[in-house]
């Protein structure tokens, strides 16, 4: 890979970015999907031929995702646990934006909402869900849970240093206390993505973090250092 084809601007999706971090290398044996809703197809469409393991608490979603991954092929597993800070029981709150008998959106502990639906689950960490699945790294790990990220990423301290990467939706206020975790962990910030604007003002992105530890010989690492002024001449030459 030349210096120019690294520079040249990207598609700031997950499909894209995903497709970057395996051409560079960085292995994945099974990929751990927390709140699947009706599916992933950028993880389908990238990772179909390894195994995914699919967190997804809200049993109406279930048929729709059995049907989707089997027509593709993927070699899955479906839990129905809520990922969390710990293993037990919890109460999720279940709302709509679309008609009423279609659920949209899901937050764990979240009691105190009007209109709401509250339910019933079991939780489950992270390690423990690796544990109980005798699961085999290295993970990539994708979280989408509408507002649980840090509570998922607490029960997923002790696993973290196994995943290659993690896939993580982050709002703007809490996107500096999310990435946090990842940068604890000894994780670095590889790419931005889906960013979602509402009233023209950033609302929420995804980031995408890898795992220096994974990183092949000859492959890109997390940048550091000082400015590199050729990169920046290259890039504008080529726009």
């Amino acid at each position: 890979m030349d210096d120019i084809s690294r520079i040249l601007p990207r598609t700031p999706g997950k499909r894209d970015s995903i497709a970057k971090f395996l051409a560079a290398g960085f292995p994945v044996e099974t990929v751990i999907d927390v709140g699947v809703q009706y599916g992933t197809p950028e993880l389908i469409d990238t990772l179909g031929d390894r195994r995914h393991i699919l967190c997804e608490p809200i049993v109406e979603y279930h048929d729709s995702i059995t049907r989707t991954y089997t027509a593709r092929g993927v070699d899955f597993l479906l839990d129905a646990r809520a990922a969390s800070d710990s293993d037990g029981t919890a109460q999720i709150a279940l709302s709509t934006t679309s008609d009423a008998s279609t659920i949209t959106h899901a937050r764990l502990n979240d009691t105190d909402a009007p209109g709401q639906t509250l339910r019933a689950v079991e939780t489950v960490t992270l390690s423990t869900l690796v544990e109980d699945l005798n699961l085999t790294g290295p993970f990539l790990l994708k979280i989408d849970v509408d507002g649980a990220e840090e509570m998922i990423l607490k029960g997923a301290a002790p696993i973290l240093s196994q995943c290659s990467g993690v896939v993580m939706e982050a709002h703007v206020e809490s996107f500096f206390a999310r990435c946090q975790h990842l940068v604890d962990a000894g994780l670095a910030l590889f790419d931005i993505i889906d960013l979602c604007y509402y009233d023209n003002r950033l609302c929420q992105v995804d980031v995408f973090f890898i795992n220096p530890a994974f990183a092949p010989d000859g492959a890109e690492k997390p940048i550091s250092g000082a400015w590199d002024n050729s990169k920046w001449f290259d890039l504008i030459r080529h726009i």
